[in-house]
């Protein structure tokens, strides 16, 4: 059985559920993951009861749909939270479990002692009240969301795997990611790792220097030409590896332009990973 991602709500609110919008965006994430939407209009069996209880402790995500009915039902209560719940702390305390919990606030609602643990984790998402109006752009945020949380767990290593070797593998995968998606966490380790990786390949503070300096001219002149993505060629880049770099300390294997980029990267002037279509270095 596939893994799901799983959408829980109270009966009072299926209209809401049943927005093609919402089922649009989270079906979308689910399968870019290789999960299954699951709501119970999936429901197969007669006695629901046992399904739904199999679906809530294997499902990878699970969607919360906040609302004062459903923290208010006693099938809620009694059947779906308490497995929900249970899972959410076994990943707290021990990362035994990998599931992700995704709260909805979908009308105003108290959380009492029994559902505190609720209102801890729902502020990660950032909306307010779904508001009419605001529906569409509210259900797209929340996939993104799931998919940059499903994102983090993916590039996430335990302490004792974290090898060099293995961070410098994790580093790759990320630089495969569109930048604009990366978490800020993941961003500054990037960032760090490209201080660390220049100050090596180019141990010459001057000559990390002039590589600065000429690439903010070109980069300047590119801005000026009216360019959406300013960002350096890599004819350009190899050009300050010449001009800088392998003339002054020799010859290293291949001209692939590495040094400068490397240089570059550690001053924000190159991207850390894939660029959008309308990068912009930090000049």
């Amino acid at each position: 059985m596939s893994r799901k991602l799983a959408l829980i709500y109270s009966r009072e609110e299926r209209k809401a559920i049943e927005n093609r919008d919402l089922q649009a965006y989270l079906g979308s994430v689910a399968r870019s993951w290789e999960l299954d939407f699951w709501w119970d209009q999936e429901l197969r069996e007669p006695e629901f009861e046992p399904e739904i209880e199999e679906i809530l402790r294997t499902a990878r995500v699970i969607v919360l749909w906040l609302s004062p009915t459903f923290l208010g039902s006693e099938f809620v209560k009694r059947v779906e939270l308490p497995i929900v719940q249970l899972r959410h702390l076994s990943r707290q305390k021990d990362k035994k479990d990998d599931v992700r919990v995704v709260p909805v606030l979908y009308k105003d609602v108290f959380f009492d002692e029994d559902n505190e643990w609720i209102d801890k984790i729902h502020r990660p998402f950032p909306t307010a009240i779904l508001k009419k109006g605001y529906k569409s752009s509210l259900y797209y945020k929340l996939g993104k969301f799931i998919h940059r949380q499903l994102e983090e767990d993916a590039v996430r290593l335990t302490p004792k795997a974290r090898t060099t070797g293995d961070s410098e593998e994790e580093g790759n995968r990320l630089r495969k990611v569109l930048e604009s998606e990366l978490t800020s966490d993941d961003f500054n380790r990037l960032l760090e790792e490209a201080v660390k990786k220049a100050k090596r390949l180019v141990p010459d503070r001057k000559i990390r220097g002039l590589v600065v300096r000429k690439a903010r001219k070109i980069l300047a002149r590119h801005a000026k030409d009216g360019k959406s993505r300013v960002m350096l060629s890599k004819k350009e880049l190899e050009g300050l590896d010449e001009d800088f770099i392998l003339e002054e300390e020799g010859p290293r294997g291949d001209k692939d332009a590495k040094y400068a980029r490397w240089v570059l990267r550690a001053h924000r002037l190159h991207p850390q990973a894939v660029p959008g279509t309308e990068w912009q270095p930090r000049l």
